[in-house]
């Protein structure tokens, strides 16, 4: 069928290094080779860029996009931290990608690649705080794609080799990645939901969307698909990039933590989006007194004093180290106290 429908496109080149010049898949692939070579250059590493690397070169990062660069929202779909990271996401774009861009167009299949993967990157800014990067968000979007590309119109491509793995493969592979991503830290599921919602969304929408020769009569139906993906995007990236809903997330996530290290991390990101929190900075100062990093402990103690936050809070605070056994490191506190006063 033509661009402006589902199509099976026979004339769809077959070998790699034909695909990474005429179609999208492998222009992106192409795109995707290059950054993380830089990156491997950047670094010095091939297994670790590095947080410098991957921020420099665009990864989502929620104080930075709370700063104004929303082009972290599409730029991490590009990033991959590590040659195994790209090696895997490099492999299912192509085989997936290859599919259902013969499928789809290249209009409609780049629309859901990038679709998704903002959709995705949002998701992870709203819920996950760390900084992160990957193109899982837009390959969670196209395994929505093919699933219900499949699902709902499997007798049509009952003849079709492109969707010769059925509807269990898509399936399967969602969640075995979602369940995967659950149990193993470090794994960005929010990303991967967010990009899964977008894909089916904007399938959804753009099949029953005129010109179409799969479904014809249901123009509002995918009018409302496509609704439902802009009320998404731009009510997720307004609460990604409102100040006060990130330092909150902070917050949150610090005080949900066990492990002293990173109940500081978060405080510290907190505090580099919020300088003025000192309630934060007092919970980080004892976090780092009690943790034997006194001397930052005791700068922040000062800065709280300087903002004007009243005696007795910090001098409960000192009480709160001497009940802990922290004896000396209470009587430095109420020194720091007096002298401010």
């Amino acid at each position: 069928m033509s661009e402006n429908g589902i199509r099976s496109d026979e004339s769809a080149p077959q070998g790699l290094l034909a695909s990474l010049v005429t179609t999208w898949t492998g222009r992106i692939l192409l795109i995707n080779t290059v950054v993380f070579l830089i990156m491997t250059w950047q670094s010095g590493s091939l297994f670790d860029p590095g947080n410098g690397s991957i921020l420099m070169n665009g990864a989502k990062d929620s104080i930075a996009i709370v700063n104004g660069e929303y082009w972290r929202f599409i730029t991490p779909i590009f990033i991959h931290i590590g040659l195994i990271h790209y090696l895997f996401n490099s492999y299912i774009l192509y085989y997936i990608g290859n599919q259902l861009e013969g499928l789809l167009g290249a209009k409609r299949y780049l629309t859901i690649f990038i679709g998704a993967g903002i959709l995705g990157n949002i998701a992870s800014a709203i819920l996950t705080p760390v900084m992160s990067a990957g193109a899982s968000s837009s390959i969670f979007g196209l395994l929505g794609c093919g699933f219900y590309l499949e699902r709902t119109f499997r007798r049509r491509f009952a003849g079709d080799p492109a969707m010769k793995s059925g509807s269990k493969a898509y399936a399967m592979t969602i969640l075995i990645n979602l369940v995967f991503g659950f149990v193993v830290p470090f794994i960005d599921n929010a990303a991967h939901i967010g990009g899964l919602v977008g894909g089916f969304l904007l399938t959804v929408g753009m099949i029953h969307l005129p010109p179409s020769r799969i479904v014809a009569g249901k123009k509002k139906f995918g009018m409302a698909m496509i609704a439902c993906f802009v009320a998404l995007t731009v009510g997720g990236m307004a609460l990604a990039t409102n100040r006060q809903y990130v330092s909150f997330l902070f917050n949150f996530t610090a005080e949900s933590k066990d492990k002293v290290e990173e109940k500081v991390f978060y405080y510290s990101r907190l505090l580099a989006l919020d300088p003025g929190n000192d309630d934060a900075r007092l919970v980080r100062a004892k976090l780092l007194i009690e943790n034997g990093e006194t001397t930052i402990g005791y700068e922040d103690i000062n800065t709280v004093l300087r903002n004007g936050m009243p005696k007795e809070q910090v001098l409960s605070l000192a009480n709160e180290l001497e009940e802990a056994k922290y004896v000396r490191e209470a009587d430095t506190v109420r020194g720091i106290v007096l002298m401010k006063h």
